[in-house]
């Protein structure tokens, strides 16, 4: 939650009224240029711009920002609507899967998980435990306001560096409860790297979500067993997950 409180920092500061020294405002100059016997006057350069607001300006682009930014936030809910009316839901302890029959990459939102038509059925096990991780800790909401706060300060680049933050936080979170599991550290990153291609939308916790050189190296480092012991209930996941593999097949 501390990237959430960051957000809410930048919010809450720029409304606080700070008083300030106000300067006096001196009244505008003309300019008078004489021509032959006629004298002419020219405003000045501050008078032939008084009638442009910018504010109001800033106000529609800003306007205009936000509404792209919850447009794209509606829309990916759409889709996860139609992914889910066209595939296969079960139940399992809780949490609905959904077999999607479109090529898809493996991902939560909420207390459902998502996976691939194309996902076998040996990566089932660690695909649900990883998700499931994300159900547990309640990862989309803290995604779903994240997005929220983009779309409100979408021209703040630090509210972008930390939605990144935040999505490797959540990673690196599952992928310590599925190693403090016992699963093989070398099948579960192939397991990532065979789903690192298909939709997934930016709202929900995505198995290749953040997969970078770094999210890599602390795989290996659990595996190890430097930081197992943080994740009691890892156990737990995996094997209730593999318990619904065995019920469906």
């Amino acid at each position: 939650y501390n990237f959430i409180q960051i957000i809410v920092f930048n919010i809450v500061i720029p409304i606080i009224n700070i008083p300030v020294w106000q300067a006096t405002i001196l009244p505008q100059q003309t300019v008078t240029a004489v021509i032959g016997t006629d004298a002419e006057v020219v405003p000045s350069a501050m008078e032939a711009v008084s009638g442009f607001n910018f504010v109001a300006l800033l106000w529609v682009v800003y306007g205009l920002g936000v509404a792209l930014c919850v447009g794209s936030i509606l829309l990916q809910f759409v889709n996860v609507l139609r992914i889910r009316r066209g595939g296969i839901v079960t139940t399992f302890e809780g949490i609905n899967i959904v077999r999607s029959q479109q090529n898809i990459a493996s991902f939560s939102l909420f207390k459902t998980i998502y996976i691939g038509n194309n996902t076998a059925d040996t990566d089932l096990p660690t695909i649900v435990a990883h998700e499931r991780s994300h159900i547990v800790h309640r990862h989309s909401v803290e995604r779903v306001v994240m997005e929220i706060f983009k779309a409100l300060l979408w021209w703040n680049p630090f509210v972008w560096i930390a939605s990144r933050r935040l999505v490797e936080a959540h990673e690196f979170e599952a992928d310590s409860d599925v190693i403090g599991s016992g699963c093989d550290a070398k099948q579960y990153v192939t397991t990532l790297l065979k789903h690192l291609f298909g939709y997934s939308p930016e709202i929900a916790n995505g198995l290749h979500n953040s997969l970078t050189k770094k999210r890599l190296k602390m795989i290996l480092k659990n595996n190890n067993g430097e930081v197992r012991s943080c994740y009691g209930r890892a156990n737990y996941y995996l094997c209730r997950s593999r318990r619904f593999v065995n019920s469906t097949t």
